[in-house]
């Protein structure tokens, strides 16, 4: 009979479906453990073993659930690395350029401007940049 207190209500239920006993939806726990212990074909080993098999199952089901959302959790975080990791790669890829250091500075009054853009897009294309920026 102690053996009863160790469920919880919802393994109580499951065992009153196991034992094929019909009680309310409103039965409190003592209600369903008075019903269980009542009913005609009450075998103790039996009913504790039925209990303890439910409660062995719902603990592993518990289990499994924690280890499913651990898991998922660590999934999420990987991906959350992999994401930092190939956008920090992608910017230090890109070196950064200095275009100030690369060329004279453009004096308008003795320099010409074509002159200067053509060393300018030499530059560029001797660095390699994409077009794109």
């Amino acid at each position: 009979m102690a053996y009863l207190a160790k469920g919880r209500r919802q393994d109580l239920l499951e065992l009153t479906e196991t034992l094929d006993i019909s009680i309310p939806d409103n039965f409190k726990v003592l209600d369903i453990k008075d019903a269980i212990l009542k009913s005609e074909g009450y075998d103790a080993d039996f009913t504790k073993e039925c209990l303890n098999r439910i409660i062995c199952d719902r603990k592993e089901l518990e289990l499994r659930a924690e280890r499913d959302k651990e898991n998922q959790r660590i999934f999420e975080l990987q991906k959350l690395q992999l994401i930092t990791d190939t956008s920090t790669t992608a910017d230090s890829n890109m070196p950064k350029l200095e275009l100030h250091k690369l060329l004279p500075i453009f004096d308008p009054k003795t320099t010409d401007i074509t002159i200067y853009l053509n060393l300018f897009e030499r530059q560029l294309t001797f660095l390699k940049v994409p077009i794109q920026q």
